[in-house]
């Protein structure tokens, strides 16, 4: 998000007044954030104006619960709305923040939230749920995007794969209050300035090291990788071993029947397997430039894109994907099925693939062309924005 609000905002200093709204619960004190070039204030306090321009970034997590509320609470005064959708299957985070009872929802209001994609059975859907009658995959695959679609006049998404979900799933008997569509675009991702210290070049490298970056939690196949990096493990040779290492960088999320931690400690490979926790900007691209090899696998989530995969892209690493929804659109170098036993043996010939490369390359790096992006760019979007201004 740093990325884009720098973009966003360069060049609107003269003609607009910049604020930052938070959540203030989010910190110990709004002070933390006193270097930012605009003032940041609580989302409370905000009281918007028609001729506003609000920015949503609408990420599939707690810390953007606040801004699924401002959305909710914006009025046709309120100036044009711009939301900026990270996922568009929001079912999970929605669905928490309604029985967490948070910023004023209750269990009740995720039929509203329904509504959009379920129409007149939203309600049935929605007490399907409840009694836990649904798909195992259906809180990943859900919308619950109505308040994105009634209040925004403008949607950006970060794949076209996302943008069709979000309005082919409409449903036909949703009844809409809104006078007029909105706008809606495919955004790229902003590009990577944070890597301005990291050379791309090939680089000698004393370990072949596989790299998946980011939260650590069930969707991202973290346990699946681990697995299928331990396999390639104990087919190698005995120096070999020695040679190869797999990085987990990014904070481990626990779930039921997923702890990458107990896979990695009853693994052959235990020793090859570290795990960095959470780490700073600086030291997570110094950590990316040193992989070989990056993993970027999601499943059942869909729709989102991936911070990481356009830093790895930014720095000609080759990347491995899941052949799946969004990613499926991303170039990479490997696409792999969903499918475990696929999935598991796809990741194991490509890690020897790779690490054969590496071997016959004197330890250097390989280095890939960088992918195009797709989509508009942010300053497209506020183009767009303000021709919506009129």
């Amino acid at each position: 998000m740093e990325l884009l609000l720098a973009q966003l905002f360069t060049g609107t200093e003269e003609d607009y007044d910049v604020i930052l709204v938070v959540d203030k619960h989010h910190y110990r004190d709004l002070s933390e954030l006193v270097n930012l070039p605009f003032p940041v204030v609580d989302f409370r306090s905000v009281r918007r104006k028609k001729d506003d321009i609000s920015y949503y970034f609408l990420a599939n997590n707690e810390y953007h619960r606040y801004i699924h509320k401002s959305l909710y609470d914006h009025k046709k005064d309120d100036g044009t709305a711009v939301s900026i959708v990270h996922e568009p299957c929001m079912w999970m985070n929605i669905q928490a923040m309604c029985n967490l009872r948070e910023y004023g929802f209750n269990e009740e209001d995720l039929q509203y939230f329904a509504r959009y994609e379920f129409g007149d059975h939203a309600e049935f859907m929605y007490d399907l749920f409840r009694r836990g009658a649904t798909d195992i995959n259906f809180e990943y695959t859900s919308l619950a995007g109505t308040h994105v679609y009634e209040k925004s006049d403008i949607i950006a998404f970060h794949s076209q794969f996302a943008l069709e979900k979000f309005t082919i799933e409409r449903s036909e008997t949703y009844v809409s209050s809104r006078d007029n569509e909105p706008v809606y675009m495919v955004m790229q991702h902003p590009p990577e300035k944070a890597l301005q210290s990291i050379t791309k070049k090939s680089v000698h490298k004393e370990k072949f090291v596989a790299g998946t970056y980011g939260w650590a939690q069930k969707t991202k196949q973290t346990d699946a990788l681990i697995k299928g990096f331990d396999d390639f493990f104990k087919e190698l040779s005995d120096t070999d071993k020695d040679r190869v290492a797999l990085h987990v960088v990014g904070q481990v999320q626990p779930d039921r029947g997923f702890d990458p931690v107990a896979v990695a400690n009853n693994s052959s490979s235990k020793d090859q397997v570290i795990f960095w926790g959470y780490v700073s900007d600086q030291k997570l691209d110094e950590l990316m430039s040193e992989s070989s090899i990056v993993f970027s696998l999601r499943f059942p989530s869909c729709g989102e894109t991936s911070g990481p995969l356009y830093k790895a892209n930014a720095l000609g690493i080759p990347v491995v994907l899941s052949d799946y929804a969004a990613f499926a659109d991303e170039q990479a170098e490997y696409h792999v099925p969903v499918e475990k036993t696929l999935q598991h043996n796809e990741i194991v010939r490509i890690l020897h693939e790779e690490f054969k490369e590496y071997k016959s390359t004197n330890k250097k790096a390989r280095r890939v062309p960088k992918a195009e992006p797709k989509g508009v760019t942010i300053n497209q979007v506020i183009d767009t924005v303000l021709a919506h201004q009129g």
